[in-house]
């Protein structure tokens, strides 16, 4: 499925994000450590996970909370290792954090 990581994409994302609290984990604004099991545990009890996904496919038309997890994780995967380089320092670093030793479905790009 394909990812969108362009700047309006990534403007929602981060607006989803600083309403669940999660902003801390793209600017280093956290004193905890949160995996990518902790991001998703949050977004499924706040009911958000649907939104964040279609958000970043652009695909309103799935039932996203029908999905595997394993198949949310790798799109959500292909989306940060997609913005990754385009952020500097803390971002960088937590998201490498975050996915470490995943790699991107679409290219086979490892995340470190």
């Amino acid at each position: 499925m394909k990812v969108y990581t362009n700047i309006k994409t990534l403007a929602k994302v981060e607006r989803l994000f600083k309403g669940l609290g999660l902003l801390g984990l793209l600017y280093g604004d956290t004193e905890q450590a949160i995996g990518l099991e902790d991001v998703l545990t949050k977004l499924i009890h706040e009911h958000k996970l649907a939104e964040l996904m279609q958000i970043i496919t652009r695909d309103s038309g799935t039932d996203f909370e029908e999905m595997e997890l394993k198949e949310l994780r790798e799109i959500l995967s292909d989306f940060f290792i997609g913005i990754v380089d385009f952020f500097p320092g803390v971002i960088q670093a937590n998201l490498r954090k975050l996915f470490s030793g995943a790699e991107s479905s679409t290219t086979g790009k490892a995340f470190i």
